[in-house]
């Protein structure tokens, strides 16, 4: 994905607020961790969102999409897109994808907004803003796991074009959709 930097603004409510969307380095790293544990505590259900690791994170800053979204210097949302690459991240393996079809599709992995954000459409926003890097990267798929009991981000994925491909416990023993959508 090429170097971007945008400002735009959003209404939530009539509420309207100016965002600063730019491809996110490892000095977001902090920032990044911190938003996913304020995730994390205002969850009613931990199984909704699954984590990244540290490990995760810093690999993908150097080696994948990343993107970040800040209102007023403060970050407010995050997504990761993983790469048509050979990893063991990739979410093709649950699919028994052979390399050839890893190389064709993408992993829609992490993609979180702050509470106080919320509704401003930024998960809606990131998601096409992946699809776009994933064409230009010549992805033919885009994968993505989701929690059945998160209505918001499956609404979001198959409002989008993602159809569920099949149900699954996934990570440490959660319950997961895996959507794909052709690019």
């Amino acid at each position: 994905m090429q170097e971007f930097e945008k400002t735009f603004a959003l209404a939530r409510h009539g509420d309207e607020k100016s965002f600063l969307i730019r491809k996110s380095s490892p000095d977001d790293a902090a920032q990044v961790l911190a938003l996913q544990e304020t995730i994390c505590r205002t969850l009613s259900k931990n199984q909704l969102f699954e984590k990244l690791t540290n490990a995760e994170l810093f690999e993908s800053l150097k080696t994948d999409v990343c993107l970040s979204i800040f209102c007023e210097g403060t970050l407010c949302a995050f997504t990761l897109m993983i790469k048509n690459r050979i990893t063991p991240r990739h979410l093709g393996h649950h699919l028994g994808y052979e390399q050839k079809e890893l190389l064709e599709a993408v992993s829609f992995d992490s993609t979180f907004v702050s509470p106080d954000y919320r509704g401003f459409s930024l998960q809606s926003l990131l998601l096409a803003l992946k699809e776009e890097a994933a064409r230009a990267l010549g992805a033919k798929r885009a994968i993505a796991t989701v929690s059945p009991e998160n209505d918001v981000s499956f609404n979001n994925l198959t409002s989008n074009g993602f159809e569920i491909f099949d149900r699954r416990v996934m990570y440490s023993g959660v319950d997961r959709y895996i959507v794909v959508k052709a690019l």
